[in-house]
């Protein structure tokens, strides 16, 4: 008899639980003998299925990275600078890269390449962390940044408030990508984080779940939307505040001025036991705005008298 389990993705502000059924002998060794029926009709559907994989992945990866306060930009190239293939474009992407990475060594960033749809020019999009939105407008000397936009707190999808859900966002930049660019998606940093995924666990429920009776989202988080695909899949999608950092973490931060520090979580993992910066509004990765508090200031105040 198939196993109905639950698995729980931790991605930043928000919390994926996916419901699937196992058949019966899943996890045992593999009959190289037996005949297994494949679930595709063909190569069509099965490349098809491959692709949704791949973009909830990078869902996933781009909601563990980015939050409210992050930077979306549109950078574009001027005449002087035109790229005809994106072989050129590659070239200059990884000088844009090694100049961020000089000047900003911790900041978080993924950039997508991609064609105007009326103009068919070559142009970048790049989300990232730690790096202000005036210095991205100022380097850029490519083009022009025609747009450099904060992510919003609170995104609103079919008339529902998500919260700091960015999927629309995250799945319209995967789907930049062409056949033309070759190779990888997008370019991501490698200090960017994955999302922290939980063991598979069997569930027992009087009732079977679907898109219309979804399994309760943990506390702290409420149910945004929830869907279902073709493969018998269900998932489940509960914004937040996001987890609390682990008490003793050390985790990095940036704040308002493009400083980089560090801030060690106390007990409980609420209370920064120490800030580094210039302003009171730091922005800290993995510690929610809740955490900042006056003791953890002063800390700050003191260590920057010494």
């Amino acid at each position: 008899m198939a196993k109905v389990m639950k698995k729980r993705i931790f991605c930043g502000a928000v919390c994926e639980q996916i419901v699937y059924c196992a058949p019966e002998g899943a996890g045992q060794d593999y009959d190289s003998e037996k005949v297994w029926r494949s679930r595709f009709k063909d190569d069509a559907e099965r490349e098809k299925f491959k692709t949704e994989i791949a973009q909830r992945r990078h869902y996933r990866k781009f909601q563990a990275n980015f939050s409210a306060g992050d930077i979306f930009a549109t950078l574009t190239f001027d005449d002087d600078n035109e790229v005809t293939d994106f072989d050129e474009a590659r070239a200059i992407r990884a000088k844009w890269r090694r100049l961020i990475r000089k000047k900003y060594p911790e900041a978080v960033f993924f950039i997508y390449m991609g064609r105007g749809r009326s103009t068919h020019r070559i142009h970048f999009h790049m989300v990232s962390h730690g790096i202000p939105k005036d210095w991205i407008e100022k380097n850029w000397s490519y083009g022009r940044c025609v747009r450099a936009v904060v992510l919003r707190r609170n995104c609103r999808y079919d008339g529902a408030d998500r919260g700091q859900d960015y999927q629309g966002l995250a799945n319209y930049l995967f789907n930049h990508w062409t056949k033309e660019q070759g190779g990888q998606r997008y370019f991501a940093t490698r200090n960017a984080r994955k999302p922290e995924e939980e063991r598979a666990t069997e569930v027992h429920v009087r009732h079977t779940y679907s898109a219309q009776r979804p399994p309760r989202p943990p506390k702290g988080y409420r149910l945004t939307v929830a869907e279902g695909n073709q493969y018998g899949f269900l998932y489940g999608t509960a914004a937040g505040k996001g987890r609390l950092t682990e008490p003793g973490k050390c985790v990095t931060f940036c704040d308002k001025g493009g400083k980089n520090g560090e801030a060690v979580c106390g007990r409980r993992g609420k209370m920064p036991a120490l800030l580094l910066g210039r302003y009171e509004q730091d922005l800290l990765r993995g510690v929610p705005g809740a955490a900042m508090g006056a003791s953890g200031l002063a800390e700050r105040r003191r260590a920057e008298k010494i």
